[in-house]
């Protein structure tokens, strides 16, 4: 009877378990935000990714704000059912620049960005690796199953993208793809409809691997091959493996596509296996008399095969809104779920040390995603609020001054991981004293302790502190202020 009662026991805790995992879907997060202006839950996209539930109970979608981002990105396998949705194609890029052979790195880890996860879809956004012409440097690492890419640009030059997984499938449609050497290849089973393909040297477009008993490789429909001004000759694809199937159905091709349009790697007994076609293709680069005699051209009937309800077939139904999951359908980018910018601009003092006859004018210059101030007239306290504040702040003193300071690379983003770990940051924006002229130095924030105090002064009225404070020296010498509270400040610089 006791062994009766703990087996049921388990049995019900086994149930409630189960039951919490799958029965309230609506206790787990399904909308996610980045932005680097601070209006998103998240600055950065991995930062996002390891928030998600894996395997989720319901589609999650993260929305990404205009901005470069620069970091090298994961989602993993377990992180099924996940869309990407850029504000711009254009704007919103994701860049890395790491290669084959830089440290430990080969192809296959060189990636900016890897998805694993099934059934992932982005749309609007740019991935870029800029490693330059150093060998192979993959912009995008897919290996996901049912992966649908549309209106992306992948930046790149050898081995761009990796279409990786043997039984996957994966879909671009209305992309832009850029690169010099075999930069599509892999073995999935990928769709390229209305694509613009970049060629921006002599080489080989793709190089498939395709599994010896797939039906499908690569498939390019409706596409446009654009050759830079300085290529002369274009092979459309080599063998990187012996059964590598790639077709190209009513394509436009340019001039310097080569006669024999096809390349069998040096090796003789890859013409016998590889399967290489077109159909109705079209442009100066299109003509066939000149083909290898071991590629192909399709009859009608045989092209009839190659379009994306056959090639991608599945055996599941439609989803519930009735499409497929490689439907070229589009969602749309949502601003709603983006918070205003709180981030509170306190402005310091109005007098700034000059020593000429003319006003400096104050210029703002963004490049590369970093804000350059030069010839500061408007100094400022920048707030940045924590989401879960842990009762620490910090004042950020960048460094610069007089002549230029380059704002977000010096303060901001210290400021951001510090929200992080839950510290509250101020990031000043300051013009320091030229020591060539005979001024007022105490003109330069926390030179004096009149500044200090005044900046004390501000903080008690605005609830940040509400007890004494106490100078001391701080890091490499320099006066600080410390504020004994349950906010306590110190200052980085």
């Amino acid at each position: 009877m006791k062994k009766l009662f703990l087996l049921i026991l388990c049995s019900l805790l086994f149930d409630s378990q189960c039951f919490s995992q799958t029965g309230n879907p609506q206790q787990y997060k399904y909308v996610f935000t980045v932005a680097k202006d601070g209006t998103g839950e998240y600055t950065t996209i991995q930062d996002a990714i390891d928030a998600m539930r894996v395997y989720p109970l319901a589609p999650i979608t993260l929305y990404i704000k205009n901005g470069v981002y620069n970091e090298k990105i994961d989602l993993p396998a377990n992180n099924t059912d996940v869309t990407f949705i850029g504000e711009n194609m254009d704007s919103t890029i994701i860049t890395w620049n790491d290669y084959s052979g830089k440290g430990k790195h080969t192809t296959f880890t060189s990636y900016t960005a890897k998805i694993s996860g099934n059934r992932f879809r982005a749309e609007n956004i740019t991935f870029a690796n800029t490693a330059g012409q150093v060998g192979q440097a993959l912009a995008l690492y897919v290996d996901a199953d049912k992966a649908v890419f549309k209106n992306c640009k992948f930046l790149g030059n050898q081995d761009t993208i990796f279409t990786s997984g043997e039984t996957s499938r994966q879909y671009f449609t209305n992309c832009y793809i850029e690169g010099t050497t075999d930069f599509i290849f892999g073995p999935a089973t990928a769709v390229f409809q209305s694509c613009t393909i970049f060629c921006k040297s002599n080489s080989f477009i793709t190089a498939a691997s395709t599994p010896q008993n797939r039906t499908y490789g690569f498939v390019f429909k409706d596409c446009k091959v654009v050759a830079d001004s300085g290529v002369t000759k274009l092979f459309l694809g080599r063998p990187w493996r012996a059964y590598a199937k790639t077709v190209f159905l009513n394509c436009d091709l340019p001039k310097v596509i080569s006669p024999e349009g096809w390349n069998n790697w040096s090796n003789p007994e890859n013409e016998k296996k590889a399967f290489y076609a077109e159909y109705k293709n079209t442009g100066e680069g299109a003509a066939i008399d000149k083909r290898v005699k071991w590629s192909k051209q399709l009859s009608k009937k045989e092209a009839n095969q190659y379009i994306p309800e056959i090639i991608l077939r599945t055996v599941e139904q439609p989803e519930a809104d009735g499409f497929l999951w490689f439907s070229n359908r589009s969602k749309p980018f949502d601003y709603t779920v983006f918070k205003e910018n709180k981030r509170e601009i306190i402005p310091l003092y109005t007098t700034v040390p000059n020593n000429k006859p003319v006003i400096d004018k104050e210029t703002v210059v963004t490049k590369d995603n970093v804000t350059r101030v030069s010839k500061i007239s408007n100094p400022t306290l920048t707030v940045f609020r924590p989401q879960k504040p842990n009762g620490k702040a910090v004042i950020i003193c960048p460094g610069g001054g007089y002549a230029i300071l380059a704002f977000d690379k010096e303060g901001t983003r210290v400021a951001e991981e510090l929200n992080r770990w839950g510290v509250t940051a101020f990031v000043l924006k300051n013009r320091l004293p030229d020591d060539s002229i005979n001024i007022d130095k105490s003109l330069a924030p926390f030179t004096g302790r009149t500044a200090g105090y005044s900046l004390y002064s501000e903080s008690c009225k605005r609830g940040w502190s509400k007890q004494k404070s106490n100078w001391n020296y701080g890091l490499f010498g320099r006066r600080t202020l410390s504020i004994y509270s349950n906010h306590p400040f110190w200052l980085y610089g």
